[in-house]
């Protein structure tokens, strides 16, 4: 407690500094000063749980005082203060994050990006990013307020506070219909947020929710933990999909409201090429953490797609007939696919799964049974292939003429 009484004074410019001092004493300036109170703060902070009523009154102060430097070196101390101090810590990173609208400008500044700069801080964007696993672990409720009030923070900035019905995915959950808006907000756990503290909240969550599924908690429990409240963004998606999919088979139930949206199985052929590129850190380093990138990569999720799990729902078991009925349903209600659409159109795509569901279009071969697509399904594969093939061709060929432009030696007569 004498500690946090020293710590309080020296370190918040707000507080009057009554510590008795001798007045032959020469006193600490400049650089010497501050080292002495950093070195103050660190042994403090290390054995917060003494003093949970003072680590609190000093994280509340701090949170007003909002000095970028001090909550930089205040974060290292995550796993201390969470323990004592959960509601004021993440008091503390709001303050520090979201920042007061200013009147007559934009909520994004010109990077387009929406929170402070001490969101830097949290680059490369990891679970291991301090604090949000320590307050998942000791606090849910508190864990998860600071991650949806940051991810809201940041959905509303790039929105410009406006709010959408269509620009979104819609998937059954617990018996009714729930609207996840923003698809752009969908693979923010893949590398496409511009904020770092929101992504690696993000990170958290999945990390968090993972080790859950991994100990047997109630499946439904967790998603709804995951999911939120009406109106969260399709972020959330995203992780749902990682944690049932890393948990296959037992979630095999829970998959199947996932699995029926059209828009989620078109994107998922993108996730997985995301998986192939992986998130690359451009030498930036991790802080140290109980799970890291490393960790949530080396789950199933990141190799595996929903596509592939289609042959597992063939039988006419609750499962089953509720994908078929439900996915039937999504597809109906799109606009017939066209003769160019691939895979990445939701129609399409929804139509295809759709097949593969249909035990009639499954043959015996060597082995086992083997998908083979009805006529119509076909001919469209054909010509989709002979397209591509036709691409390929013409970017080969204008790939070889600029090799010759720059080398004639490297042309050809063919070319």
């Amino acid at each position: 407690r004498m500690l946090f009484k020293w710590l309080i004074q020296l370190d918040l410019r707000t507080t009057a500094i009554t510590i008795p001092s001798p007045a032959d004493v020469p006193r600490l300036e400049g650089q010497m000063r501050q080292r002495m109170i950093e070195d103050l703060r660190a042994i403090t902070l290390l054995f917060a749980a003494n003093a949970p009523e003072e680590a609190k009154t000093y994280l509340a102060a701090a949170a007003k005082e909002n000095d970028y430097h001090k909550v930089k070196e205040i974060r290292s101390f995550s796993s201390a203060l969470a323990k004592v101090a959960p509601a004021e810590f993440a008091a503390l990173i709001v303050a520090s994050l979201i920042e007061r609208p200013r009147k007559g400008r934009s909520r994004r500044d010109s990077t387009g990006r929406v929170l402070s700069f001490a969101d830097t801080d949290y680059m490369p964007p990891s679970p291991a990013q301090p604090p949000f696993l320590d307050l998942l672990d000791v606090d849910p409720e508190i864990g998860l307020a600071l991650i949806r009030k940051l991810v809201a923070a940041v959905v509303d900035g790039h929105a410009e506070g406006k709010t959408t019905q269509t620009n979104g995915y819609t998937i059954i959950f617990d018996g009714k219909r729930r609207f996840f808006p923003w698809v752009q907000t969908y693979f923010w756990t893949r590398g496409q947020a511009r904020e770092y503290s929101a992504a690696s909240g993000l990170m958290a969550l999945e990390a968090w929710s993972q080790e859950r599924l991994d100990k047997g908690e109630d499946i439904q429990a967790v998603l709804r933990d995951i999911l939120g409240p009406e109106g969260s963004c399709a972020a959330y998606l995203m992780i749902a999909v990682d944690v049932l999919l890393s948990h296959w088979p037992a979630t095999r139930d829970a998959l199947v409201s996932f699995m029926a949206n059209p828009d989620l199985l078109a994107n998922d052929r993108v996730r997985s090429r995301h998986e192939v590129l992986g998130l690359m850190l451009f030498g930036q380093k991790e802080p140290n953490g109980r799970i890291k990138l490393g960790d949530l990569a080396k789950r199933l999720s990141r190799q595996i797609t929903l596509e592939q799990l289609v042959p597992h729902y063939l039988a006419d078991d609750e499962a089953g007939c509720d994908l078929r009925a439900l996915l039937k349903s999504a597809v109906d209600a799109l606009e017939p696919f066209g003769d160019d659409s691939s895979f990445s159109d939701p129609a399409f795509m929804g139509t295809y799964v759709l097949n593969r569901l249909d035990i009639a279009n499954w043959v015996q071969v060597e082995g086992g049974r083997g998908y083979k697509s009805p006529p119509a399904e076909a001919d469209h594969l054909a010509r989709l292939e002979a397209r591509r093939q036709v691409l390929v061709h013409s970017s080969n060929t204008e790939a070889k003429i600029q090799l010759a432009t720059n080398d004639p030696a490297k042309g050809s007569a063919e070319v």
